[in-house]
């Protein structure tokens, strides 16, 4: 169905083209044949490393972060970043391979577009790979490098479409003792350096924010909220390494006016976290 942008759009362009869907987090299992199976310490469906010690130290997971369920919804947000940034890259190696644009999966007809595909080839797979390493850096940072080397493992078997299995049963026990956050009760919660996929607020749907289908305001899914997050934050860090920290803030502020202050704020964690590792 063809949708109808609203002239007074937000200044930034949220009608990003979302890309195909990515490779679900737990693929379905083979039939037929015997599937194959990838073997790790924890499936990351029902069992999950903890935050390393010296995460909890930093404040880089909080009390709230640690709590199970919370546990479980940061290890969905990484690995629905990861495996968009893997599925994105399968697309334009397939691309490249046959010579056509990966967003029409035409070939170039001019000479000028030919050029501008070779130099999108030329650098695009190298920025979807740093990206997916980028976020498994966040990671890192929060679970340690063992979690982090199955948890990459996992995230490159479901793309593959293989199943993951983990060698630990549940231990709904097994969430950092409260002891550990002792003295901290005074800190504000910590808002997690994932790139958030939140729901759009209602009345930024109703303002037409997102466009319009016959005349009714679209309410984007999730994958296009994540597409549409996924481009802004690209922007918002391509604004750090130029320095330009009031269209920054007013790249956050936009934001948050669709999608809320908590979720602005998580993205501004993202994107600074990002830009930093970036530099490096």
């Amino acid at each position: 169905m063809r949708r109808k942008d609203d002239p007074n759009q937000l200044h930034i362009d949220w009608n990003t083209t979302p890309p195909a869907p990515a490779a679900a987090v737990v693929p379905p299992s083979a039939s037929g044949e015997q599937a194959m199976v990838q073997c790790l310490p924890w499936d990351f469906r029902i069992t999950f490393p903890q935050p390393s010690d010296d995460a909890i130290d930093n404040g880089v997971i909080s009390q709230e972060d640690a709590a199970p369920e919370n546990i479980k919804a940061l290890h969905q947000e990484h690995a629905r970043e990861a495996l968009f940034y893997l599925h994105s890259l399968d697309t334009v190696l397939d691309a490249r391979r046959k010579g056509v644009d990966p967003m029409t999966g035409k070939a170039p007809t001019t000479h000028a577009a030919t050029e501008k595909l070779r130099q999108f080839f030329q650098k695009e797979p190298g920025r979807l790979e740093r990206a997916f390493e980028n976020t498994m850096a966040v990671y890192r940072d929060a679970f340690g490098a063992d979690a982090a080397d199955a948890f990459t493992k996992a995230i490159r078997a479901w793309q593959a479409g293989i199943e993951v299995v983990g060698a630990k049963k549940p231990d709904h026990s097994a969430a950092p003792s409260q002891e550990l956050f002792a003295g901290r009760e005074d800190r504000p919660s910590r808002i997690r350096a994932v790139m958030p996929v939140p729901k759009p607020l209602r009345s930024a749907i109703a303002a037409g924010r997102f466009g319009q289908d016959r005349g009714v305001p679209v309410n984007p899914s999730a994958d296009e909220v994540h597409a549409i997050t996924s481009n802004h934050a690209e922007n918002l860090v391509e604004l750090l390494h130029a320095r330009d920290e009031p269209n920054f803030q007013l790249g956050i502020a936009k934001y948050a006016e669709d999608f809320g202050d908590r979720p602005a704020g998580q993205l501004e964690r993202y994107a600074r976290r990002k830009a930093e590792k970036n530099s490096r």
